[in-house]
C-alpha cells in the first residue's frame, strides 16, 4: 500500500492503471511502527500512487504525506478523472489532490 494501516483506495487514470491508497496510520504506537521489520514502509499518514498496470508488481510512484494527526480514512475519484479527494478524519480537513492524467 506504500504506507501503513490502508484503508481507502481508488482506481484512476487511463485504464486504471493508478491506484491511490488512503495510508491511515491509525496503529502509530504498535509494535511494528516504534521497531518496523527490515523493508517496511515509513509509518506515516500519506496517500500512496501506485502503479498497477503490472498487477504482479505494483510500484509506488508517489507519496503524498499527510500531517501526523491527520487520518486519511477513504479516497474518492472526482468527475474529471484525475482530481483525488481525501477527508483526513482527525484533522477534520478534506485534502483535494490534482493530478495530471495524460
Amino acid at each position: 500500500s506504500g504506507g501503513t494501516a490502508p484503508v481507502g483506495m481508488a482506481l484512476f487514470r487511463n485504464n486504471d492503471n493508478l491506484l491511490a491508497v488512503a495510508n491511515s496510520n491509525r496503529f502509530y504506537n504498535n509494535s511494528e511502527c516504534i521497531n518496523p521489520p527490515p523493508g517496511a514502509p515509513p509509518c506515516t499518514a500519506s496517500v500512496a500512487i501506485l502503479d498497477v498496470s503490472n498487477p504482479a508488481a505494483p510500484a509506488v510512484q508517489q507519496i503524498i504525506p499527510n500531517a501526523n494527526d491527520a487520518f486519511p480514512r477513504n479516497v474518492t475519484l472526482g468527475r474529471d478523472g484525475s482530481t483525488l479527494y481525501v477527508p483526513n478524519a482527525d484533522a477534520q480537513q478534506l485534502e483535494v489532490i490534482t493530478t495530471s492524467v495524460k
